[in-house]
């Protein structure tokens, strides 16, 4: 359950922005790219339902007949949360947000999939689920289910300067 950690009434209502439509969706994705939005669409036998901007945050969406939701976000936090706020209001509470990074470091190899093990939140975004004190973690049951998979993801750690930072703060 999401709570709200403020004194105050929040501003905005999600369920003001949660699509009506799709009370049969069990599963959405998240991604920010159209090139595996249009992938993953591609490897979806079953799509009954296809829009465009229809849902606050998404560009476009489609969903198949088994319950899953494919939502392509605009790019950014406010964006992302925006969306992720309307699907939760629309009861879709089984969330996966898909993205990928370059990096500049040569112990990661082109195409391995990393499970960050640690987020850092600038924007302020989210900080009306999770207090400050805080830290966004891994679910390790979703972390297991994934490792016993053919893709064999690695946990990426923090780097040093993650310490540094948090110090910072």
């Amino acid at each position: 359950m999401l709570n709200w950690y403020s004194g105050q009434e929040s501003i905005v209502k999600p369920e003001k922005f949660a699509p009506r439509n799709l009370d049969f969706v069990k599963f959405g994705v998240i991604v920010f790219i159209r090139r595996v939005y249009n992938w993953m669409k591609a490897a979806a036998p079953d799509i009954i339902l296809e829009k465009e901007e229809s849902v606050v945050g998404a560009k476009r969406f489609f969903a198949t007949e088994s319950g899953l939701a494919v939502f392509h976000s605009y790019f950014g936090a406010p964006a992302a949360v925006a969306l992720a706020e309307a699907l939760i209001a629309a009861e879709i509470k089984q969330l996966i947000v898909f993205g990928e990074a370059g990096s500049i470091s040569p112990k990661i190899d082109i195409g391995e999939i990393l499970i960050p093990t640690f987020a850092i939140r600038e924007e302020g975004v989210s900080y009306h689920h999770c207090i400050i004190s805080q830290y966004s973690i891994y679910s390790f049951r979703y972390l297991n289910q994934f490792q016993k998979t053919k893709l064999k993801p690695r946990l990426l750690e923090p780097p040093d300067w993650f310490e540094l930072f948090r110090k910072r703060k």
